[in-house]
């Protein structure tokens, strides 16, 4: 399909917002005298749509008319034909014969597919519309979508015969040029309109269509971007943005602007086909067969929706032969650089990208200035994580198209992964030990923690940490009201991330901790001033197809106390484990681990085995249920523990997740359960804020612990 037809297409179906929907409004409304009206109007104007709908809800209450006139300049604004032709039968209650707005009825009407109901529509006013020029212009371009053209220039030439002027009716007149092939002449009178008023933004839509159609798609973006900025989220500005970037080939670019579009008309197919197109472009055959699966639920009549779906299929399934053909071809000799570019996409549609990084390469050494390879080849080393190969190519890309928006693109995701990270951490805990002989809390231990974490990449295979955090850890003696010990914990640390080729990962981790005591005297355990600590982990994983292996060498530190001598000590842990977290099924996976331990208060090596299985809710998907078996070499004693965990996405920049936890521990036949809250905002690029805490209760009964979480903790 040409640039041109598309365009023609989308309009006559009249899914797509039409561009000749120019008037926000044929009549002049009343003074508003509302502050409410006033405020809808202008949040639609700059895009704000939900915000102008709830404004325009709450005038209902106050003024109705006022408040149905401004929902119609917003569905007229959104495209939204349904509501259309509801507000209208609801503003027709003032005034039934209003033939502005019965003519924008039967527009509507007719881009719901009712063709003859509009005809009943438009033979009652016809003759009642004489010399007005809003109600000749809108029935000039009712005779456009019906093909009347010279019909429909005779309404346009009417309003110009007295009003010379009239933008509308010579934007009516450059929309009749376009349908007559007559795009020079059509650029003219639309030029001529941005002359008298450089903001008209239906004249610059129709500009950036023209001149995307003669492939100026440099002229064609720089205008639709302008007409952006004083409309912003505009679908008819937004659709030639996205058409633009697919017809220049750059299609990732051009998805990220359907995507806008279809968050603003979710049910329109027109837009599902583009999308399904451009996934079928780009080789992502499973997301165009389920795009275009769901254009063709809301409509199933779309005869080319129904044809590119079977293109999609047929695609999916004629990859690998296709492939097979194109090596065959190439090994031969007889294949030219095109055959170079369609054996690369196909390798990086398969996920095969050792393989399309190669072919890439050997094309480029024929072709070394072809931007569709030098494209790829950028691709590829992003996906493998080679960001320094991919900065380079999209910079030889820039050099030979300086306005190839992808790689400019590319270029920014590359230069943010390189940008430093800062993170501030709060995290709380709080644990309360029930001892049910006395009927209350024995102990409180609280511990409130603050990090500062600074990250940064240096290269594409190599990321450090480096970070500090002071703890406050205490417990409290309820039982003889008395503090039994109160801490400041100094912690800083060393993070290290290497990726290494094979998808292999290799972390490690120093930490200095020095605990000081801050009350050696008033407290109940005694503790020495400061007391130096060393810690860390070395952790070698690699994937294997569904499995995930890995190799742990860990030192951690815990507080002990003792009754014996009254003493607090500050005790330390050695580690070597194996670990295997497997994908079993869809949403079913399983962690299980064997680990050799050892602590400095026995001084005796051990083992645990742990199976940890997990089960995503397929209806709701944010929710995650687990359950962990743990025992160690005596068999004897096994830990069991059940997990519910609620994950959850606020807006853009910020994420949430609760979970609530049981344990059982058999060999002090106590239940533990536990409350866990965390919170990341992201307020700017680089910053995170995350606060983060669990409450937890130690009870032998499983009904009481659980109200004591819920009454003390939250």
């Amino acid at each position: 399909m040409t640039q041109k037809s598309f365009y023609k297409n989308s309009c006559l179906r009249g899914t797509f917002l039409s561009v000749f929907i120019a008037l926000l409004s044929l009549f002049p409304l009343p003074a508003p005298a509302s502050p409410s009206y006033d405020q809808a109007i202008t949040a639609m104007e700059q895009g704000r749509y939900d915000e102008s709908l709830a404004l325009l809800e709450t005038l209902m209450g106050t003024d109705k008319k006022e408040a149905l006139q401004g929902k119609l300049l917003l569905y007229k604004k959104l495209g939204d034909n349904t509501n259309i032709v509801a507000l209208i039968d609801q503003i027709l209650g003032y005034n039934k014969d209003d033939v502005g707005l019965l003519i924008e009825k039967a527009i509507a009407i007719r881009n719901l597919g009712g063709w003859d109901a509009a005809e009943k529509i438009l033979s009652v006013v016809k003759d009642q519309i004489k010399d007005n020029p809003a109600h000749l212009i809108e029935y000039g371009r009712y005779l456009l979508w019906k093909k009347d053209f010279e019909g429909a220039k005779s309404f346009f030439d009417r309003v110009l015969s007295v009003d010379p002027v009239n933008a509308e009716a010579k934007l009516g007149l450059a929309y009749y040029y376009v349908w007559k092939d007559d795009d020079k002449q059509a650029l003219s009178v639309v030029q001529g309109i941005l002359v008298s008023n450089p903001q008209d933004i239906d004249a610059m839509i129709l500009s950036g269509w023209l001149l995307a159609w003669q492939s100026n798609f440099k002229e064609s973006l720089e205008t639709f971007n302008k007409a952006l900025t004083l409309a912003p989220n505009h679908p008819e500005i937004i659709l030639g943005i996205a058409q633009n970037y697919a017809w220049d080939r750059q299609y990732s670019q051009s998805l990220e602007y359907y995507k806008q579009l279809i968050a603003i008309q979710p049910d329109n197919p027109d837009i599902m086909l583009q999308m399904g197109r451009i996934y079928r472009e780009q080789g992502a055959f499973d997301e165009a067969v389920l795009m275009l699966q769901k254009a063709l639920q809301k409509d199933p009549e779309r005869v080319d929706v129904r044809e590119e779906l079977n293109i999609a299929q047929k695609w999916t399934d004629e990859v690998n032969n296709s492939i097979r053909k194109l090596k065959q071809k190439l090994s031969l000799n007889q294949g030219n650089i095109q055959d170079y570019i369609e054996l690369g996409n196909a390798f990086n549609w398969t996920g095969e990208l050792a393989k399309a990084k190669e072919i890439y390469i050997k094309a480029l050494d024929k072709d070394p200035d072809n931007i569709q390879l030098l494209h790829g080849l950028a691709r590829v080393y992003e996906d493998l994580e080679e960001l320094e190969g991919a900065r380079d190519k999209y910079k030889r890309i820039l050099e030979l198209k300086p306005d190839y928006v992808d790689a400019m693109v590319g270029l920014k995701r590359i230069k943010k992964a390189f940008n430093p990270t800062v993170t501030f951490q709060y995290g709380f805990n709080w644990s309360r030990d029930y001892d049910a002989v006395i009927g209350q809390t024995a102990t409180v231990q609280k511990e409130h923690g603050f990090t500062l974490d600074y990250t940064q990449r240096l290269h594409s295979m190599y990321t450090l940490s480096a970070g500090y955090t002071l703890g406050l850890p205490n417990e409290y003696s309820e039982e003889f009201v008395a503090s039994n010990y109160s801490l400041f914990h100094h912690q800083m640390y060393l993070f290290n991330q290497l990726n290494l080729s094979h998808n292999i990962t290799v972390l490690l981790r120093y930490d200095f901790h020095l605990f000081v005591n801050q009350s050696p005297y008033d407290n109940y355990y005694l503790l020495p001033k400061y007391v130096p600590k060393h810690g860390g982990y070395l952790i070698v994983q690699f994937p294997y197809k569904i499995n995930n292996f890995s190799f742990q060498f860990a030192r951690s530190l815990f507080q002990v106390t003792s009754d014996v001598d009254a003493s607090l000590s500050i005790e330390s842990t050695h580690s070597v484990s194996v670990s295997d977290d497997i994908a079993i099924a869809e949403n079913v996976s399983a962690l299980f681990t064997i680990a050799e331990m050892t602590d400095s208060i026995t001084n005796d090596w051990g083992w645990v085995v742990s199976a940890h299985p997990r089960f995503i809710v397929p209806f709701f998907r944010q929710l995650t249920l687990e359950y962990d078996l743990s025992f160690n070499n005596s068999l004897k004693n096994q830990n069991h523990g059940a997990i519910a965990s609620f994950e959850m996405q606020i807006g853009s920049n910020i994420q949430n997740q609760v979970s609530y936890q049981i344990d059982y521990y058999s060999s002090i036949n106590k239940f533990s359960h536990m409350g866990n809250f965390t919170f990341n905002w992201m307020p700017l690029d680089p910053l995170t804020v995350s606060i983060s805490g669990n409450v937890s209760f130690f009870d032998n009964d499983i009904a009481t612990g659980v109200f004591l979480l819920v009454a003390y903790g939250f």
